[in-house]
């Protein structure tokens, strides 16, 4: 007994196959009335309930290509030209070009075939000539080009030493052409044959129609029965990419904390880069194996009279308390022009014009390093980060921002550890807990900035800093081990991904 639902097209499709053993899927097809896509339908739905069974055989024929067809009526090139030079006997090697019409290249290929055959021999004297050895009758190959000549053969229908001589002139272009097929057969699984074999087969209405209720003839009709419990097919209906809607939901994340965004270029100076945040202009990170330069384009430089505060900064630490660097800062250097290394360059630019105002921002946003591209590093990637200024602000506000934005996305188990960063201090770095893999990791580099930083800006105010790879916390919310993920657009994942 059948303990599952048919449609109406696999009863039929199952009836055309009571009288065969096995059949073509198409014989099937024609006999049950259906057209293809319905017989493969059916079958695919059949096959899944385990009522039949299928198999497919694949087919390999070898045809002559356009430069194969010319073989049939000429011969092979290094035949044709073994055969033409026994004729002439010893001839300079252009008149025999001349005489077979080839072209430069095919030609030069011939004569090299002729050699390896020993049908004739190059010698050079006051010019290039060639000398027959042997007159080939009907080469091996010759007979299997032939042989093709009157249609697409079947792989099965060469022996062993024709496939071979056949794989042998693939290596020639456009010589022999491959065509493959398959035949797909089904047949009824024997154990379920006497039970369809008892299925009447009665017209079955899917869908009920004005007409029929109109003609009252709707008591009559036989409906059928809806398998809901069957697989339909996926769809996948457009989305954003899940990196696009990850930046949506850290936008939205820090708008309700209280946040504003706020957004700059993506060629910055090297002053707002690095000279405003205390970055020494000898510093490593400062270098081109570091840094993406723009050279031959220099940046306009702000007022004269920040920039003078940051020089004396960098100097000798001018009104800070501090004894800076030690070295002749160089406005040039300042000047030169870089793919932003850190979206710090939009923010801190953003805290000099707030001119010592309350205020909380943040920015999302492309930055670029050179670095060398793997699982866990990109050389363009992106940032979010932000700052916080007010004059009762401290370190646990900072601590307090993070851990309601982790817990934002669903990481609960939130914690910060000392650590030092050039421009904050205190420095801290946050940790947050990954239940899937079992540890701590670390992903935000925070802190208050340093004197040396705000104090040229006229900023008086304590001035919270944090920032965070983007696409490495993407990584834990979307389960992904390869950073790359995000930028090789491999459908398969980008189908699955579940975003809000």
């Amino acid at each position: 007994m059948l303990n599952v639902s048919l449609h109406p097209i696999e009863k039929r499709f199952l009836k055309a196959l009571l009288s065969k053993e096995k059949a073509k899927l198409e014989d099937v097809a024609r006999e049950a009335n259906l057209v293809i896509d319905q017989a493969r339908r059916a079958l695919e739905w059949l096959r899944s309930k385990g009522l039949i069974y299928v198999e497919e055989k694949r087919k390999r024929y070898y045809t002559l290509g356009e430069e194969g067809k010319k073989v049939v009526e000429h011969g092979l090139p290094e035949a044709r030209l073994a055969r033409t030079l026994s004729d002439l006997g010893k001839s300079e090697i252009n008149k025999v070009k001349t005489k077979l019409e080839m072209d430069e290249k095919e030609f030069n290929a011939a004569i090299g075939r002729a050699i390896r055959r020993k049908w004739v021999k190059l010698i050079r004297d006051d010019s290039l000539y060639l000398l027959p050895l042997l007159k080939p009758h009907e080469t091996e190959e010759e007979k299997v080009i032939r042989k093709l000549s009157s249609g697409p053969l079947e792989e099965h229908l060469l022996s062993e030493k024709e496939l071979k001589i056949v794989r042998e002139l693939m290596k020639r272009p456009n010589y022999i052409n491959i065509i493959e097929s398959s035949e797909i057969f089904v047949g009824i699984v024997d154990k379920w044959r006497s039970t369809i074999e008892s299925i009447p087969i009665v017209e079955e209405v899917t869908q009920l129609r004005p007409e029929h209720l109109i003609n009252d003839n709707w008591k009559e009709l036989k409906f059928a029965v809806i398998d809901i419990s069957a697989p339909t097919p996926s769809i996948y209906p457009a989305k954003k990419h899940p990196l696009v809607e990850f930046i949506k939901i850290v936008r939205e994340i820090f708008v309700s904390l209280g946040f504003e965004e706020v957004k700059g270029p993506l060629i910055q100076s090297a002053f707002w880069n690095f000279d405003a945040l205390f970055t020494p202009q000898d510093h490593p990170a400062r270098d081109m194996q570091d840094t993406f330069y723009l050279h031959g384009f220099t940046a306009k430089l702000p007022r004269s009279d920040l920039v003078e505060r940051v020089k004396k900064v960098h100097e000798d630490g001018g009104n800070t308390g501090s004894r800076g660097w030690g070295y002749e800062w160089s406005v040039d250097k300042a000047k030169s022009c870089v793919l932003r290394t850190h979206t710090t360059a939009v923010t801190i630019r953003a805290l000099y014009e707030l001119k010592g105002r309350d205020a909380k921002i943040f920015s999302i946003g492309r930055v670029f390093r050179n670095e060398n591209v793997d699982a866990k590093h990109l050389a363009e990637f992106h940032q979010v980060e932000g700052i916080a200024v007010g004059r009762n602000l401290n370190l646990r506000h900072l601590m307090g921002y993070l851990t309601l934005f982790y817990r934002k996305l669903g990481f609960e188990k939130v914690k910060f550890w000392p650590t030092f960063f050039p421009y904050t201090e205190p420095s801290l770095q946050s940790m947050v807990y990954s239940e899937k893999l079992g540890k701590w990791l670390e992903l935000c580099g925070m802190g208050i900035f340093r004197p040396e930083v705000v104090k040229p800006l006229r900023v008086d105010k304590p001035v919270l800093a944090w920032g965070m790879g983007l696409e490495r916390l993407a990584m834990l919310y979307y389960d992904v081990v390869d950073i790359r993920q995000f930028y090789i657009n491999r459908l398969s994942w980008l189908r699955e991904v579940k975003c809000q």
